[in-house]
């Protein structure tokens, strides 16, 4: 579990610094550049306009909210299996 949350954690990353690098790129002195080096800029500001982001196929982006999912299933799954081990000797107990 731990090594798909690095995962996770790790593409909600990429994710957050991929909307980041179009104003790192404006910031940065791109106006000191040949004039290939600034069309290649503009290129690369124009695509990361859209975050980019990682999927699991074509049925879910990786973030952080599911992340938060997982862990929360997996303490329920957790409390079931440890309610599921006492063992059922008929007794009812009121409080």
């Amino acid at each position: 579990m731990l090594q798909v949350m690095m995962v996770y954690y790790h593409a909600n990353e990429l994710s957050l610094e991929s909307t980041n690098l179009s104003v790192r790129i404006f910031k940065s002195n791109w106006y000191d550049q040949s004039s290939a080096v600034v069309r290649s800029l503009s290129i690369v500001m124009a695509r990361v306009q859209r975050p980019l982001v990682l999927t699991i196929g074509d049925f879910r982006v990786i973030d952080n909210e599911l992340i938060v999912n997982m862990i929360k299933a997996a303490y329920t799954f957790l409390l079931y299996q440890k309610i599921q081990s006492f063992p059922d000797d008929g007794e009812v107990s009121m409080g």
